[in-house]
């Protein structure tokens, strides 16, 4: 499978020069493929499982009508998680979540 690199977009001074253990574990880059096998490493939806060091896979990878693959970030990653029963969103098929790009701030 083709492999895309996730390039994050640093703001700020020297922030694209913060390792990932002063950038609160953000990587400046994150490789990802379909059917590529994931660890979520945050808390996502704790009400229901989708938990720090919860397992999945990559379903999809979508961006929103006019935006450039090459040059953006991802509008969703589709996901679907190891024993996720919960809601099925709209547009997906049962068991898939949709996981979107988030801000993440933090001082170097």
């Amino acid at each position: 499978m083709p492999v895309k690199i996730l390039t994050v977009v640093n703001q700020g001074q020297d922030a694209e020069k913060a390792t990932k253990d002063k950038a609160d574990n953000l990587p400046n880059k994150i490789y990802m493929c379909i059917r590529a096998w994931i660890m979520l490493s945050s808390n996502l939806w704790t009400e229901i499982g989708l938990v720090n060091s919860s397992m999945s896979t990559v379903v999809d990878i979508t961006w929103q009508p006019g935006q450039d693959p090459t040059t953006s970030l991802p509008f969703a990653v589709l996901i679907q998680f190891d024993g996720y029963s919960g809601l099925v969103f709209p547009g997906c098929n049962a068991g898939i979540v949709p996981v979107f790009a988030e801000l993440h701030r933090f001082d170097y």
